[in-house]
């Protein structure tokens, strides 16, 4: 199957930065979500090159980031610069919006010489009418790519970075077949293959609100019509 342009555009760019990574650094890279509560969440990315590397790389580098970030703000997300970093942020609503731009930004890419990177990210939830139980299994192959102690000579040991992050208000549990993280992160290293099967539950403000209006209701009848009974029986 013909990969779209930009697919193999990116290969090339990520070929010449692991290159120009060359003794001069590495590039980290952390992704995160951030929950606020059932309707509301952050995909965060943020890309670190350390200022030389970036400097011997400056066009690729620029013509890579362009393009993630076109994505990005395609999808509705904002990209904002910082000295040597790049944080792309894209917030979402529920896990069909999360999935479909984890699907669109985070296709699988084939670095030549090194390998492909694939992955699979899912995100399943049930309403419980004040909470929202989430299910998230991220499935990240790495293997293709080498390690510290199988990469080529040129290669500094740390040549590559992954970092994956979990935020959400009320802590989350993982299961004994993930990979255990370290707070709430885990560390992804090249030449490994990764599961990360994560349950959480979040707050639903429209199971909350819907609560508190019946719970108003009941009060203005106890108001209306109980006080009003009682002070008949009085008189």
């Amino acid at each position: 199957m013909p990969y779209p342009r930009w697919f193999s555009w990116t290969s090339r760019i990520l070929l010449i930065l692991v290159v120009g990574f060359v003794s001069t650094g590495c590039l980290r890279y952390d992704l995160g979500l951030q929950f606020d509560h059932a309707d509301h969440g952050q995909l965060v990315q943020q890309i670190r090159v350390s200022p030389r590397a970036a400097a011997l790389a400056a066009p690729a580098l620029e013509g890579w980031l362009d393009n993630l970030s076109v994505r990005v703000r395609h999808l509705g997300g904002q990209v904002r610069h910082q000295g040597e970093t790049t944080t792309l942020i894209l917030p979402f609503e529920d896990s069909a919006e999360l999935n479909n731009d984890f699907q669109q930004i985070f296709s699988a890419v084939e670095i030549p010489g090194l390998g492909r990177v694939r992955s699979h990210f899912s995100l399943a939830q049930t309403n419980r009418l004040l909470a929202v139980h989430n299910h998230l299994v991220y499935d990240l192959n790495l293997a293709d790519l080498p390690d510290q102690a199988d990469a080529p000579a040129q290669f500094s040991n740390d040549w590559l970075e992954v970092f994956f992050r979990l935020q959400v208000p009320w802590g989350f549990q993982v299961a004994p077949d993930s990979m255990q993280p370290e707070g709430d992160r885990w560390q992804l290293r090249p030449g490994q293959r990764y599961h990360l099967d994560v349950s959480f539950w979040l707050p639903s403000w429209i199971g909350l609100g819907s609560i508190a209006i019946a719970l108003f209701v009941l009060l203005g009848y106890f108001l209306k019509y109980g006080l009003k009974a009682g002070s008949r029986r009085g008189g």
